[in-house]
């Protein structure tokens, strides 16, 4: 939502710190359109430990929290793959998102 830009950044700022201090990241992509209004995230875990531990975090919790103030849906999926097809490419990310139904 255009009119919650600020905060939805501050709030994505506030969970960068929890996220690269994990040391089970292997690493990640942020990538926004402010013309088609979307933001994306891609992580790649060591393994699902590791994941949860920064999804159960203070700051992803709490900025979470907040989803639905800043947009009108959101679709979250995880899975598991070989270490040979990291990196990731957006493209891949986005078709299996496609595929799924909206988190919220």
């Amino acid at each position: 939502r255009p009119e919650t830009v600020q905060q939805f950044l501050a709030a994505v700022g506030a969970m960068v710190p929890a996220l690269e201090g994990n040391p089970g990241l292997v690493g990640y992509s942020l990538a926004q359109s402010m013309k088609c209004g979307t933001a994306r995230t891609l992580t790649v875990w060591r393994d699902e430990a590791a994941m949860m531990q920064f999804v159960m975090s203070d700051e992803h919790v709490a900025g979470m929290s907040k989803a639905g103030e800043y947009s009108s849906t959101g679709t979250v999926t995880t899975w598991k793959l070989p270490r040979a097809e990291v990196p990731v490419p957006w493209e891949t990310a986005m078709a299996r998102v496609a595929a799924t139904e909206p988190s919220y």
